[in-house]
Order: C-alpha cells, then sequence, then structure tokens
C-alpha cells in the first residue's frame, strides 16, 4: 500500500483572515514604537539652556538649564563656544520641572566674547547643551534651538 500525502491549506477567506490579521499587528507595532519615540522627543523638548547672564559689575556668569518635563536629566554638559575654545559646565542631576545656575564660570572667555572685534551679534556666547533623559537617551541642543540625539560616543 502506497500512503497518499495529501495538504490541507485551508479555504481562501481562512488565508485573507489570516494575512489581514497578519498586517494588523505588523501596524499595531509600528504605531507603537512610533509613539514611544515621539514621547521621547516631547521629554527632551522641554529642556534648554538660557542665555548667559553676564553680570559686568562683579565678573561673573551664570548658566542656567531648565528641566520642564517630568523625569529627571542626568550628565548635563554645557558649552560655550566662545572666541574659538570652549568652556564646560557640568550638571550630574536636574530634577524634574527644576532650573539649575552655576555661575563659576571663567569670567575672562565671556569677556573675550563680548570684547571681540568686530563684535558679535549676542552679547552672550553660543551655548551647546547635552543631557541624558530618564531613558537612557543622549540629546544634542544647538545654539540655534535645534534638537536631536546624539550620535553614540559623541561628546561636546
Amino acid at each position: 500500500m502506497v500512503a497518499s500525502l495529501s495538504v490541507d491549506w485551508g479555504d481562501v477567506p481562512t488565508w485573507a483572515y489570516t494575512i489581514l490579521t497578519l498586517v494588523i499587528a505588523i501596524a499595531a507595532f509600528a504605531t507603537i514604537v512610533s509613539s514611544l519615540r515621539q514621547r521621547d522627543r516631547r521629554f527632551a523638548e522641554l529642556v534648554w539652556v538660557l542665555p548667559v547672564r553676564i553680570d559686568t559689575g562683579t565678573g561673573t556668569c551664570t548658566v542656567t538649564v531648565h528641566n520642564g518635563s517630568d523625569g529627571p536629566i542626568y550628565n548635563a554638559t554645557v558649552k560655550l563656544d566662545a572666541g574659538g575654545r570652549g568652556e564646560y559646565v557640568h550638571y550630574y542631576l536636574i530634577a524634574p520641572r527644576s532650573t539649575s545656575e552655576q555661575d563659576d564660570l571663567d569670567s575672562l572667555t565671556t569677556a573675550e566674547w563680548v570684547t571681540q572685534d568686530p563684535p558679535p551679534k549676542s552679547l552672550a556666547p553660543p551655548l551647546w547643551l547635552q543631557f541624558t533623559d530618564g531613558a537612557g537617551i543622549c540629546w544634542i541642543r544647538g545654539p540655534d534651538g535645534g534638537l536631536r540625539k546624539s550620535r553614540k560616543d559623541e561628546k561636546l
């Protein structure tokens, strides 16, 4: 006796429903991933650095980082790009919905910026901000206010 192998592939409606279910599952997954990315970006958009305040009387310069998000930020670094050399200010933790200031900057750097010939367009040097959000994503905000994810191992 020879055994006959027959495979029952089902009918067309079953295949159509299976394919439709698979397409819906893939679309749902893509929507969830997109939503998570947008949430991360919305979080990062609420973090910024305010222009440097220069007190000409005391010679102190103050850098202020504002975290308007609902989560903390870590390892924030502000780079003052003044006169071809940079100066860095570090913040290890900035709590949610708070502002952190540091005024221990080298006033020589900002004085060099203000007294340039020709004078700069702004009395404050351009600022770069790099920080890590609560999800471990590292972000960079440029002097123009633009925000982007930093590349792996990228430093200001």
